[in-house]
């Protein structure tokens, strides 16, 4: 019997990208069953976007508004647990900035049928074709560097298939079988890591593949700040609000090492003292403004991992104290 494929969206405040990442779903040569909107309470009129679009008309089209934004890691675990609660054999999961290759679908179905797999991902390319590397990788647990060792292009040329240990949410397509042995995505890391922590999960219960000829396309539209030089150190400073919003992915992540790193407690301060002397480096150097209000948020989301402390309304409370009536720092 052939599996049947739902698509799960998470869009906030995006509703162009949404256009989009709509418009290729929809003409994949083969379709999911389902497409899964989850709005993360958009203020951008993002509803009626898709609606003038003719999407809310289409019956692939589920549109599910959440009352308020739940992050990434929120959305994706509410769209999911419909998914899975409506019968659908794999989930293909992605946020609003996906675009996924006409055949990006096709090019999977051949490995949907292997009982031992987990979770296929994509390969995922910026608007330029270029492979985005970070996207993808195996899991290191070394806590003086990343997490994730990055593939590099020579790793899956040739190949239809590549076993791996990582994907980020951008075109993961999970197992149903995957998500009743090991759950869904952890609601309360909002956003940053979910991913990580979610592979972490999937790696023992199958195997997790990546599928080259399978291309995503990631147009994230990010600004990518001016770098900064002294003497032989260049870096690339955040605004504050950047700075702020940095507390979820360093609590996620000293979680994570912490809950599941064979070194358990010790990698997590080693792993949480190493980047705190990065950054307070980073800080001291080239990010002088609010540089005690930079070092307590820092601190504050390492310790907070330690501990299993989730408070996700921290970041905006300190950006908000921070800035001017104007609404900038």
């Amino acid at each position: 019997m052939e599996k049947t494929i739902a698509a799960v969206v998470v869009t906030y405040n995006r509703k162009v990208l949404l256009g989009s990442c709509l418009n290729a779903l929809l003409s994949q040569t083969r379709l999911p069953k389902m497409v899964y909107v989850i709005d993360n309470a958009s203020t951008d009129g993002t509803k009626q976007y898709i609606k003038e679009l003719g999407y809310l008309e289409n019956p692939r089209i589920r549109y599910v508004p959440l009352a308020r934004n739940l992050g990434g890691a929120g959305g994706f675990r509410s769209g999911m647990e419909i998914a899975v609660r409506d019968g659908y054999d794999y989930l293909w999961i992605m946020d609003d900035d996906a675009e996924p290759k006409l055949d990006a679908l096709e090019r999977m179905m051949p490995f949907v049928a292997r009982e031992d797999i987990s979770a296929l991902a994509n390969l995922k390319v910026d608007s330029d074709g270029a492979p985005q590397i970070y996207h993808l990788g195996n899991i290191t647990w070394n806590p003086f560097v990343d997490l994730v060792k990055p593939l590099s292009p020579t790793d899956y040329a040739n190949k239809q298939s590549l076993d791996i240990q990582f994907s980020s949410f951008v075109g993961l397509l999970i197992s149903r079988r995957a998500i009743e042995l090991k759950g869904l995505p952890r609601s309360d890391f909002y956003i940053h890591c979910d991913d990580f922590e979610y592979c972490v999960r999937l790696n023992h219960v199958g195997q997790m593949l990546l599928i080259p000829d399978s291309v995503i396309v990631h147009n994230s539209p990010r600004a990518i700040p001016a770098r900064k030089r002294f003497l032989m150190l260049t870096a690339a400073p955040d605004t504050l609000k950047a700075s702020c919003f940095r507390y979820y992915g360093e609590r996620n992540s000293t979680w994570v090492v912490k809950t599941y790193s064979p070194l358990g407690w010790l990698g997590a301060f080693l792993w949480a003292t190493t980047r705190i002397a990065r950054r307070t480096i980073k800080a001291t150097i080239f990010e002088r403004d609010h540089y005690w209000t930079r070092l307590h948020v820092l601190i504050r989301g390492f310790t907070d991992g330690l501990i299993s402390h989730f408070d996700n309304s921290f970041p905006t409370q300190i950006i908000n104290a921070k800035m001017n009536p104007e609404g900038r720092e």
